[in-house]
């Protein structure tokens, strides 16, 4: 179901429409009798195709389709896990990046802000670290590339992999342009914000696919022997 072009392209345009805020119940009426035999993981993998592919559906339009027409029903799709699940580790290292973020943005403002060359100096500082920082999510993709994406296509999904797969690589070259800003010995704010924004645009989206659709579908379709090998 999630390589029917004809499905997917019947969903892209239930997003569209909601979107430019055509009625809520005609588009429900719509999705449900389209989707009513179609299963939730095969729903994920295609918000996953259109996010990921060359359909103009942003990230913003599955948020909003996932908020008003088909929130996601996970029944029977156990949320609790043990310290050290990789389901539980995963959601806690995403945490973690989104503190740091939080971070780094009031670390800009106070620097936009303008201050003394001291309190610059000392402000540019601690962005360099939390910044260099944040380049521990390589460890977290590597995970998610070696450890999750081998099962998932023993289980035959291998275009998903391969699309995230491209969408990690484009973040890493992006935070790479970022980290360069503070090799240089005149930091520029201002070149600093806009690489930065390019870089978290893309960083939290790619958390938003996480969190909403691929562990969801590893959830799904890994057993517990999976789960333990990893």
């Amino acid at each position: 179901m999630q390589f029917n072009i004809k499905m997917i392209n019947i969903l892209k345009e239930i997003l569209l429409r909601l979107r430019h805020e055509e009625s809520l119940e005609s588009i429900q009426a719509d999705f449900d009798q389209h989707f009513k035999n179609v299963s939730v993981v095969d729903q994920l993998f295609m918000q996953l195709e259109l996010i990921n592919g060359d359909y103009g559906i942003t990230i913003e339009d599955v948020k909003k389709f996932s908020r008003n027409v088909n929130p996601m029903n996970e029944k029977g799709v156990s949320t609790n896990y043990h310290p050290g699940h990789p389901v539980q580790v995963f959601k806690e290292e995403n945490t973690a990046f989104q503190v740091v973020l939080n971070q780094i943005d009031r670390l800009l403002e106070s620097l936009e802000e303008g201050q003394n060359e001291t309190q610059k100096t000392d402000r540019l500082d601690e962005l360099k670290q939390h910044i260099f920082r944040l380049g521990e999510f390589h460890i977290h993709y590597n995970r998610k590339e070696k450890l999750f994406f081998p099962i998932m296509e023993r289980y035959g999904h291998y275009a998903p992999t391969r699309t995230v797969w491209r969408v990690d690589i484009r973040i890493c070259a992006l935070y790479q342009a970022l980290k360069r800003q503070f090799v240089q010995q005149y930091v520029d704010v201002t070149r600093v914000r806009k690489r930065y924004n390019t870089f978290k645009e893309e960083f939290i989206g790619m958390i938003y696919q996480e969190e909403a659709l691929i562990l969801p579908i590893l959830q799904s379709l890994f057993s517990y022997d999976d789960w333990s090998v990893i």
